[in-house]
């Protein structure tokens, strides 16, 4: 059996490259290798690793630098001659990236791609220091700007390719220089088809989860920004305000978390995805619940003023929230948005019945959070203690609480009583049973960690259950003791002995 390695160095076009390097004598191959790419489809490894063998050689020689040369010298006229066929080979292997249906091949031009652009910008690795530390190094912008162009218009999702443009991301500017890069290409791009956009978001969520894009001393000191900052910030609100009118509907979920991400963190002033947040509040379903974490970030950092907040909030509290993806965010946002102990009593009392009432219907899993949280904002607000046992406070028909009020404040919460709870307390499952039980105990000084419980399963439930070991098992007859048939079955109706 071959050894693919072996095949592979023993190419024909590799050993071209080789004669390259050897002797000035053998620069025409550098044409025949160039003349292999007429067809993308017919491209292979070695042909695109021809190209980089050259001309890492090339550069790593600086053989592109016309600098201190005459225009007649034979040397000069040499390097031309390299720098029209190094376009040409950069070109040819964007082509290859763009539109070959072969991963394998795409990721391989792309890596090409990205070891040329780092050779040419001497590109160093970011040491995390502040922007004065940096070399002075003329970051090759064109290459860049033509690699992203090739990603976000290839025909076919590029989430493959991503991975390996990860491995870049710890060179120096080269995560900022991506998103000018983008700002580039959506200037020049009005009217992107459902997979340009589609491959734009996905460039973009690859990109690392760092809010801190800028030196870290610039945040520290908080200084004046620099020409870096101000280009960089001006490129993503470029990005988002055209991703924002080009979006498809399909992919308004994507674009949400891509916002919650990034954009909300880059833009120099945030507040301007209020508008964007709202509407995508307003649409309901999962899209709501991605919506309200943005907003959640608005008024929490940035001041947005957002009147009935927590009547929006109360009515996307329903059943309807079990079924979603995101069921486990919108729990923690709404504790997070219940943390204050100086929200009325009126508010809070509605979101606790509302939560009881959802426990009635929930499944097993969410009943396990629905618990402890109406728990925690009993702690919160201890004049709400009155709620737990109120003789007063109604049953299942006489309750004066009214689910169906809109204004979480007139829905007379107050007046009435967690008998939803006492109910839990005959759950079949013994965990809701005892967790249940804290309503009829003095509630602890500390709130219960709702964390543990937010990503808690059906499976997990039941792995649990099944790993109890019980002492008697319940069954659907009476276990006999002795001889004697037992009475409360009836046996003797049917049968005589």
């Amino acid at each position: 059996m071959t050894d693919p390695i072996t095949s592979v160095s023993d190419h024909p076009l590799l050993q071209k490259s080789e004669s390259f390097l050897s002797s000035r004598k053998n620069s025409n191959v550098l044409i025949d290798i160039l003349g292999n790419f007429d067809n993308v489809e017919i491209i292979e490894e070695p042909h695109i690793l021809a190209l980089q063998n050259i001309f890492l050689d090339v550069i790593s020689k600086d053989l592109l630098n016309l600098n201190e040369l005459n225009e007649g010298d034979p040397e000069y006229k040499y390097r031309k001659w390299l720098i029209d066929c190094y376009s040409k080979a950069l070109a040819k292997i964007n082509l290859v990236l763009c539109f070959s249906s072969s991963q394998i091949i795409q990721i391989q031009a792309l890596d090409t791609l990205l070891k040329l652009l780092v050779m040419e910008g001497r590109l160093d690795i970011d040491d995390g220091g502040s922007a004065s530390n940096q070399s002075n190094v003329s970051f090759p912008e064109q290459a860049l700007n033509d690699i992203v162009k090739s990603l976000v218009t290839c025909n076919k999702p590029i989430g493959h390719l991503t991975p390996k443009l990860n491995e870049y991301m710890a060179f120096k500017n080269f995560h900022a220089n991506l998103w000018k890069s983008l700002a580039v290409f959506a200037k020049l791009k009005n009217n992107p088809s459902a997979q340009t956009m589609e491959n734009v978001l996905t460039l973009i969520d690859s990109f690392p989860k760092d809010k801190a894009l800028l030196p870290k001393a610039d945040y520290r000191k908080k200084s004046k920004p620099s020409n870096e900052d101000r280009a960089l910030s001006m490129a993503v609100k470029k990005v988002w305000t055209w991703s924002v009118q080009h979006h498809k509907p399909k992919m308004l979920k994507q674009l949400l978390i891509t916002v919650l991400e990034h954009f909300i963190h880059l833009l120099h002033e945030p507040l301007s995805l209020s508008d964007f947040l709202v509407d995508s509040l307003n649409t309901g379903g999962a899209t709501s619940l991605l919506a309200l974490q943005g907003i959640f970030v608005l008024v929490q950092k940035h001041n947005m003023d957002y009147p009935n907040i927590y009547a929006k909030l109360y009515s996307m509290t329903t059943a309807t929230i079990f079924t979603t993806k995101y069921k486990a965010r919108f729990f923690y946002l709404l504790d997070l948005f219940l943390t204050s102990t100086h929200l009325p009593e009126l508010l809070v009392a509605a979101f606790v019945k509302r939560l009881s009432r959802l426990a009635l219907v929930a499944p097993p899993q969410d009943i396990l959070i629905l618990l402890p949280f109406i728990g925690n904002l009993l702690i919160r607000h201890p004049g709400l203690k009155k709620l737990m046992n109120r003789p007063t406070g109604g049953s299942v028909d006489t309750d004066p609480y009214n689910m169906e009020e809109k204004d979480p404040t007139l829905s007379q919460a107050v007046d009435s009583s967690l008998w939803e709870v006492k109910s839990l307390q005959q759950h079949v499952l013994p965990s809701i049973a005892a967790a249940a039980n804290f309503i009829n105990n003095p509630l602890p000084s500390v709130e219960w960690d709702l964390s543990t419980r937010l990503d808690c399963t059906a499976n997990d439930l039941f792995n649990k259950e099944r790993k109890k070991k019980m002492k008697t098992v319940a069954v659907t007859f009476e276990r006999p003791v002795s001889l004697n048939v037992p009475r409360c079955i009836g046996f003797t109706d049917f049968w005589e002995l």
